[in-house]
């Protein structure tokens, strides 16, 4: 008898925040983290994502 397939809605946000294997803190001056609410703001991004892509981007920019 083949299995039925159940289709399970999958909660974005939370699949991509269970994948996470490394939580990291970070200490900003407020001139730092000044910039970086500026840029969360401008992009639409939360705090932390704006910190993760401005750092990742500059990484890769760094290695390429």
């Amino acid at each position: 008898m083949p299995h039925a397939t159940h289709s399970v809605p999958r909660r974005k946000s939370r699949d991509y925040s269970r994948r996470r294997e490394a939580l990291v803190g970070v200490r900003l001056s407020p001139d730092e983290l000044a910039i970086v609410k500026a840029v969360a703001e401008r992009d639409g991004l939360t705090l932390p994502a704006a910190l993760r892509e401005g750092f990742l981007r500059h990484a890769a920019a760094d290695t390429g």
